[in-house]
């Protein structure tokens, strides 16, 4: 399963958040960025994590 629309940078407990979407079966999680800001974040936490992919705009 994948969450196609997720705004991981406003998330404050990430890694628990995350887990707790893997273990809930969510394969991938698209993160979406919005600004300079949100996308800095949002490709950092794409490298963290294997399951995160960003899309900045």
């Amino acid at each position: 399963m994948i969450d196609t629309h997720a705004q991981m940078n406003e998330i404050k407990e990430i890694d628990k958040t995350t887990k707790r979407s893997t273990d809930a079966g969510i394969d991938r999680i698209i993160a979406v960025g919005m600004d300079i800001e949100s996308n800095e974040k949002t490709l950092s936490l794409a490298n963290q994590f294997p399951a995160v992919k960003a899309i900045c705009l």
